[in-house]
């Protein structure tokens, strides 16, 4: 039987690395999109290591910080380790022909890589049913009824989710108008406390109170 090849793109993966490398401020535009989501556990490594390097405000990526960040971690630097120690180095020399420089293009590869791992959760969720269905004493039906029902409701809330993050510049005159519509005629906010002592900590936002 020909084996299945499950729905991927290389090139998308590489791309989103790519960028990384030269650009890692463009991970702030794909939070939602998880390493778990590439199929090569090559890119899926780097892509994590960058991401955590960029929480630790490391935004110098170069093989010595990414090298150190992938051997922080058994299991990724278990992908690694029959390559060679100038693997690493070459890698990021050749990433750096397709790497893209616009949010936008970066997006559009997130959203390929994300569109793929979609599917083959998908295939692999219909495989394990497809068994499940074919088995004579699995005869609860309300429970494969529930578990087929759940397993497609977290398949969607893992995978269905917007890339899209609002520059801090763009929202801030919004949220201070909305402040500024919340407060009260002297100056306060919400819905003080008959404790007067308390108004000095905290009020009441509306739905908090209920009497």
């Amino acid at each position: 039987m020909k084996k299945t090849s499950l729905p991927h793109d290389n090139v998308s993966e590489a791309g989103i690395v790519a960028s990384l490398l030269s650009n890692p401020d463009m991970i702030m535009h794909s939070e939602t999109l998880k390493p778990e989501y590439f199929f090569n556990k090559e890119y899926a490594s780097i892509y994590w290591s960058i991401g955590e390097l960029y929480k630790k405000g490391i935004d110098k990526i170069d093989d010595f910080n990414l090298t150190t960040q992938l051997h922080s971690s058994k299991g990724m630097a278990n992908i690694f380790k029959d390559k060679n120690d100038g693997y690493i180095p070459e890698l990021i020399e050749t990433l750096g022909y397709i790497k893209r420089d616009t949010v936008e293009e970066y997006q559009h590869l997130c959203d390929i890589v994300s569109i793929h791992a979609f599917k083959r959760a998908v295939y692999k969720n219909i495989k394990k049913f497809e068994q499940r269905a074919l088995d004579v004493d699995d005869v609860d039906l309300n429970k494969l009824n529930f578990d087929l029902s759940n397993s497609i409701d977290n398949l969607v809330i893992k995978h269905t989710s917007s890339n899209e993050m609002p520059l801090y510049a763009d929202i801030l005159d919004s949220v201070l108008e909305t402040i500024a519509e919340r407060r009260n005629g002297d100056g306060t906010y919400g819905i003080p406390s008959k404790f007067k002592g308390l108004n000095s900590f905290l009020s009441y936002e509306i739905g908090e109170l209920i009497l």
